[in-house]
């Protein structure tokens, strides 16, 4: 009876708190503008938006990209080199996009520009994580002008093959 108890009170505390994030979501200026993505769920839209804070402190996308963990660094040593990933930025903001980013890039998933570049990528003989590191950075390109712009994302077919 007990674990009732306590399940029944972690469902209503859930619920209370869904609703929460609900409404502030709906309040804030970035809220339906993140909400216009494929994907991107008030749980991903607010930790952007605790993330971002204010766009107009990213004077471009590149600041951006790095503040959310999403952006690429090159190691050169001895005439060779390599890229990954770089290990700076909001991890939490690189987890959720990551998320987003594998649902758009999924093949049920309505078509996308996302899933469109993505695919483009692995046409181009990328292996399939580099192009979900390299899909993720472009949808937080797409995020930063839309954001700086006021305007919803609209699916363009601008990267279709």
């Amino acid at each position: 009876m007990e674990l009732c108890r306590q399940r029944s009170e972690a469902q209503q505390k859930s619920l209370f708190l869904q609703k929460m994030l609900h409404k502030e979501i709906e309040q804030h200026p970035y809220g339906e503008l993140l909400l216009s993505f494929p994907w991107v769920g008030e749980i991903i839209a607010a930790t952007l938006i605790g993330t971002i804070k204010d766009i107009n402190l990213w004077p471009n996308k590149k600041k951006l990209k790095k503040a959310l963990g999403v952006y690429g660094t090159e190691h050169i040593s001895a005439g060779s080199g390599y890229k990954k990933q770089g290990k700076g930025g909001s991890r939490s903001a690189k987890r959720v996009l990551y998320q987003a980013c594998l649902g758009c890039t999924h093949k049920s998933a309505k078509p996308n520009d996302f899933r469109d570049y993505y695919e483009k990528q692995l046409s181009q003989n990328k292996i399939w994580i580099k192009a979900i590191t390299s899909t993720t950075g472009k949808m937080v390109e797409i995020m930063y002008h839309c954001l700086k712009t006021g305007e919803k994302y609209e699916y363009q077919g601008k990267y279709k093959r």
